[in-house]
């Protein structure tokens, strides 16, 4: 479902490949090691784990390379240039700038269903799709911190290591060394494949906004409150998972506005859960449109059947338990992915 894509942006963007960048000044960037070679520190584990900042909270311009696997070529890779425009205040804009997709050679324009796909959904990629550190972070993951600087977009930048120690997957990190900025960073999967990668190419800290569209929500919502109280209804019982990966907890959880969007379909509740790095969403709604997956109306004793999906390393298990829908998406294994599904039952 396309909304659902809204909200859990992961699908959209997810394992990249590894290539070495230039920018405009012809300053080349770090790209990181490949998935399953991360090398380790003389130095040792840190002993407590970096603190970053994130550009859209800054007055800032970034040009930004996300590298997603391409879902028809074994091996191949698209390419997306991005824009992201920040005033420092709250507001923040997200442009595709151009596009290389598999087998090109060069970028070239983007294609006019990218640049919507951009235009409708930049805010929900930079709060979700792009990497923001949770909790646990030393109890989930062994950090180690690279002696030598490194360059990204010609700044000096820290080069960090996070180690999953529950083997869900490790990640890379690049903050520059003035102001601890994330920059760059890679994202592997338990089987070391990498499964997001995005790498700034461009900085301007002195911008000029003029005539800057700033973006906003598609649809009202709101922190979800247990207690019924919210202005956001939902018209069935939310499912909780009774199972979730090692070190993961519950981030955050919020309502949508979705009634209407597709015929039957009442509003969202997604619920975030996060081991400090990687995420996973559980969203679900009221499906009273007579279909289900395709099939007719269910009764409360009906089996609660699921389709599994995969895009570059992102899966997603699908179900249809009476009378709603329920979706869990995360880059952990498809084992991970289909017991948590299984426990919301």
């Amino acid at each position: 479902m396309r909304w659902l894509s809204l909200v859990c942006i992961s699908l959209l963007f997810a394992a990249c490949e590894e290539v070495h960048k230039v920018n405009a000044s012809g300053v080349a960037t770090q790209s990181a090691t490949t998935g399953g070679n991360i090398p380790g520190n003389a130095a040792g584990f840190v002993s407590d784990p970096p603190q970053f900042t994130y550009p859209e909270y800054s007055n800032i311009y970034l040009e930004r390379e996300v590298e997603v696997p391409s879902n028809s070529a074994a091996g191949a890779f698209h390419v997306f240039r991005e824009g992201l425009r920040a005033d420092g205040q709250g507001g923040f804009n997200l442009e595709i700038i151009g596009t290389m997709m598999a087998g090109d050679t060069a970028f070239g324009a983007p294609s006019v269903d990218v640049a919507i796909t951009y235009q409708d959904q930049q805010r929900y990629m930079v709060k979700y799709r792009d990497i923001h550190l949770g909790r646990a972070l030393s109890l989930n993951f062994n950090w180690t911190e690279n002696p030598v600087l490194q360059q990204i977009a010609g700044v000096d930048c820290v080069h960090y290591i996070a180690e999953s120690v529950h083997g869900l997957g490790d990640a890379e990190f690049w903050i520059d060394a003035s102001n601890d900025m994330l920059l760059a960073y890679t994202m592997f999967d338990n089987a070391g494949e990498v499964t997001l990668k995005l790498t700034t190419t461009v900085i301007d800290s002195a911008p000029i906004h003029a005539g800057v569209e700033w973006s906003s929500p598609l649809v009202d919502e709101e922190d979800f409150k247990a207690d019924g109280s919210n202005t956001i209804m939902l018209d069935f019982e939310v499912s909780e998972p009774l199972y979730l990966p090692p070190g993961f907890y519950k981030k955050s959880v919020r309502v949508l506005n979705s009634f209407g969007m597709f015929q039957g379909m009442g509003n969202l509740h997604v619920a975030l859960f996060s081991d400090g790095i990687h995420q996973l969403f559980v969203a679900q709604h009221s499906e009273m449109s007579g279909f289900n997956n395709g099939s007719a109306s269910q009764s409360p004793n009906s089996i609660t059947l699921a389709k599994f999906s995969e895009t570059g390393g992102i899966r997603m298990v699908e179900g249809n338990p009476p009378l709603k829908k329920v979706y869990v998406v995360g880059s952990m294994s498809r084992d991970e992915i289909h017991t948590v599904f299984s426990s919301l039952f």
